[in-house]
């Protein structure tokens, strides 16, 4: 876990004397606050769900078999969650959050039932048998009706299905268990309220004449109300036409990612020292915490789905709690870049982000040319263009990455004295310089390819030493 990692960190700090290790990215540190705002959500929507009723039924009895049924109902939902395997994460604990406010409905249904029979002059035994029985089919089809909307989320096939699988699982859990809590527990609560025969105000006298006297207007107007349910209609669609529409929402991580690129050919000294002065600007901007510079290529240990060239790296920006990201990532935009170095600012992505939606944006747009300013030149007259187009938004150009080519001419008079066609050697040397589509990587929203390239085969030297096998060997 990455209180383990924390830990061996700290042991490590005490075992070598004069290093010091901070942690720059720590996911858990997302996944923490999620779930405690989550779990928080639940708790919140729990409370608020029993001040709503205490206000309108004002009856504490039916208010203490209300708020035993709903921890209640969240156990038995726990069993559910065992069986089927599923865990507390965000998307479980965003489904408990969401059968909160649903849970109490069946509840107060038979609550309510009881009460009203026990307020006739009922024994509280007959009262509680026979307030349930007749609302027990009126919430089982309730519920059952809800489920059927939830249920099969849990079937879908591709992202939806695992995305919202086990918010409906949680949900169609949390149900069922407030149907069996509001059949079998609730009864035996509230079957105690109110002595026989004392009737009691309704606590929302006040709402319901107000109610009352709505409910008269709508019916001696019933035109206009149809009118201004079918305008609130249009009204609703418009708004939701216009809503934007992604993946996953934007979250701010505290960290912000400076892609910084140098001419092909620079090495990786050079590199640092242009980057030196960027680093040490980004470190005193105000709200910056820790600043980590990446150059180069990445160590061959570490699987890199894109790898990166020597001349480029990145600076991951860590900012204080507190900090706004968006004002820090303005701040570091406006600092000061060698003219040798293209820098692109952009926030860093969570885990979640990165499953759901690969890409760092919904389309790009490639543009090659043979020069570097030829391709800047056209990529902002595509830019102006784009931008003009109202159904597209954020559109920004990332900055120009220049690669080397080099143009190899066969001598067809050798190939012939070995009997080696030339398509077969522009493969070979294919192979050798981007390597070999072996497999692919499933992830939730595409399948990235995984190629396999000979390590030594990285420059044009090192490829034209390539081994090219002929017909004698």
């Amino acid at each position: 876990t990455a209180e383990e990692v924390r830990a061996a960190l700290a042991s490590l700090e005490a075992e070598v004397p004069g290093i010091r290790l901070e942690v720059v990215v720590d996911e858990s540190r997302f996944i923490r606050q999620a779930i405690a705002g989550v779990r928080q959500a639940v708790f919140l929507g729990g409370v608020l769900a029993l001040l709503v009723l205490l206000v309108f039924l004002r009856r504490p009895r039916v208010l203490l078999a209300v708020a035993v049924a709903v921890p209640l109902s969240l156990a038995l939902a726990l069993v559910g969650f065992e069986l089927a395997g599923l865990s507390f994460n965000l998307i479980s604990l965003s489904g408990l959050a969401l059968g909160v406010g649903m849970l109490v409905d069946n509840a107060i249904v038979v609550t309510e039932n009881i009460a009203r029979l026990r307020e006739q002059g009922r024994p509280a035994l007959e009262a509680a048998r026979e307030g349930t029985a007749e609302v027990a089919a009126a919430i089982t089809a309730s519920t059952l009706t809800t489920l059927a909307v939830f249920g099969p989320l849990a079937f879908v096939e591709g992202l939806a299905g695992r995305l919202f699988r086990d918010q409906a699982l949680a949900v169609v859990f949390a149900l069922l268990a407030s149907l069996v809590v509001a059949l079998a527990v609730v009864p035996v609560l509230a079957g105690r309220d109110a002595r026989p025969g004392r009737v009691r105000p309704p606590g929302g006298g006040r709402w319901l004449a107000a109610y009352e006297r709505l409910l008269r207007w709508g019916l001696r107007r019933r035109g206009r109300v149809v009118l201004l349910a079918a305008l609130l209609l249009a009204v609703a669609a418009a708004v939701a036409w216009r809503l934007p529409r992604q993946v996953v929402p934007r979250s701010d991580q505290g960290r912000l990612t400076m892609h910084v690129a140098a001419p092909p050919g620079v090495d990786l000294p050079q590199l640092a020292r242009w980057v030196a002065p960027l680093e040490a600007a980004a470190r005193r901007t105000p709200g910056v915490a820790h600043v980590l510079a990446d150059l180069g290529e990445r160590d061959e240990a570490r699987l890199d789905l894109d790898p990166r060239p020597p001349y480029e790296g990145t600076l991951t920006v860590v900012t204080a709690e507190d900090a706004p990201v968006e004002a820090v990532r303005t701040a570091l935009a406006a600092a000061p870049v060698p003219p040798a170095l293209a820098v692109e600012v952009r926030p860093e992505r969570t885990q979640l982000e990165t499953l759901l939606a690969p890409g760092e944006a919904e389309l790009w747009l490639d543009l090659h040319a043979d020069r570097r300013d030829e391709a800047e030149q056209a990529a902002d007259a595509v830019l102006a263009r784009l931008r003009q187009a109202p159904a597209l938004a954020n559109v920004r150009r990332a900055f120009a990455r220049e690669v080397p080519a080099y143009a190899l001419h066969f001598r067809r008079d050798q190939l012939a004295r070995f009997g080696l066609p030339a398509s077969r050697l522009a493969e070979i040397l294919t192979a050798a310089a981007r390597g070999v589509e072996a497999t692919a990587l499933q992830r939730v929203s595409e399948d990235i390819p995984i190629r396999l390239r000979l390590p030594e085969a990285t420059s044009l030297q090192a490829l034209l030493q390539t081994e090219i096998p002929t017909g004698e060997g």
